[in-house]
């Protein structure tokens, strides 16, 4: 982000959901942030708070600069869509065991049970480049 005299600025995003979006998934805006004191020539990130957007949803969203003197003109609406992958778990084992016959046995009533467990996690975070120019 830029400003002439440059002075700190403050980056707004706003997102909603995707007018393609199939029916049921909700109209509208979903929310808006916004970050303060960007210096001049910087990137300004702004993360979308967690339980705001949800799985399946298409969405869309933009940013824009303001300085203390003037507002540039919002960007062109970027869209995107939300599939969070189903979490897995691997390299299951119970302890103690032994293989019988092709089965996997144990000789005690409080075996201990492991697994990998994997967990997909969403992290949504803007980030823009705009200049104000005049």
């Amino acid at each position: 982000m830029s400003d002439p005299a440059g002075r700190p600025l403050r980056a707004e995003a706003e997102n909603e959901h995707d007018p393609a979006a199939p029916d049921g998934q909700g109209t509208g805006q979903i929310w808006t942030g916004s970050v303060d004191n960007v210096p001049e020539g910087t990137q300004a990130s702004i993360a979308v708070p967690a339980n705001t957007l949800s799985d399946g949803w298409k969405v869309r969203w933009r940013v824009r600069a303001v300085s203390p003197t003037a507002t540039s003109s919002r960007s062109d609406w970027q869209t995107f869509a939300i599939n969070v992958p189903e979490p897995s778990a691997t390299g299951l084992t119970i302890t103690p065991s032994k293989v019988v016959d092709g089965t996997t046995v144990t000789t005690t009533l409080t075996p201990a049970l492991a697994a990998e467990v994997t967990v997909a996690a969403i992290i949504a975070m803007w980030c823009c480049r705009l200049s104000i120019g005049w």
